[in-house]
């Protein structure tokens, strides 16, 4: 995030550098952030349109009462948090998990992200305009999200088209790639090194 002038985190979580255009420029960085979203899909064992969507319209539309629906909140520490610091304890949840219905369990978890950032965040000071790239920008879902808890427009940047690579099913992918196989096949039960590679390579793919 940019900055007018130069402050801290007194926290200590968050970075700043110095912006080429003038003034600061802010950075926080998470550990359980895209990669374990992905892991969640693959436990919950929905599509893309579902995780980026439909959970949500399905989530609104059951005329929870707001005090509920405030509750359903979730993070998923896969791996040791650094921000802030926090062990690999797996899916905390305000809310009973296992009770939980799939969409449940989508929108409580980008919730949960979400939220994290946005109080690791409140020292830089509020934003009027937040721009979202990479995959994840995609997701109407995670796009409102964002725009709901910091109460900020949200804006994505149109990708290149020019240049962009011919992109190939997964499931063709995974006849000839031995980790996507194995990811299907254990239903995400992998190592973080398997994910991460696997990841790598369907971000490229149709459903990346």
């Amino acid at each position: 995030a940019a900055m007018d002038r130069f402050q801290v985190d007194p926290d200590g979580y968050g970075h700043v550098f110095g912006n080429p255009s003038g003034g600061c420029m802010s950075l926080s960085c998470v550990k359980n952030g895209s990669l374990a979203r992905e892991k969640v899909r693959a436990l919950v064992g929905c599509d893309y349109a579902f995780f980026d969507e439909d959970a949500f319209t399905e989530v609104s539309a059951s005329n929870r009462q707001p005090t509920t629906n405030n509750r359903l909140r979730a993070f998923p520490y896969f791996e040791e948090e650094i921000t802030p610091k926090h062990p690999a304890t797996g899916i905390e949840a305000a809310f009973d998990w296992e009770k939980a219905s799939d969409a449940e369990k989508v929108v409580s978890i980008i919730r949960g992200q979400v939220l994290n950032l946005f109080e690791r965040t409140r020292w830089i000071g509020t934003f009027e305009t937040i721009r979202v790239t990479g995959g994840a920008s995609r997701s109407r879902g995670i796009r409102d999200t964002i725009a709901d808890i910091f109460g900020a427009k949200v804006e994505t940047l149109a990708p290149t088209q020019s240049f962009a690579p011919q992109k190939y099913s997964a499931h063709e992918c995974a006849k000839h790639c031995k980790q996507i196989r194995i990811m299907a096949e254990t239903k995400g039960d992998v190592s973080y090194e398997t994910w991460r590679g696997v990841i790598g390579i369907i971000k490229y793919c149709e459903e990346g």
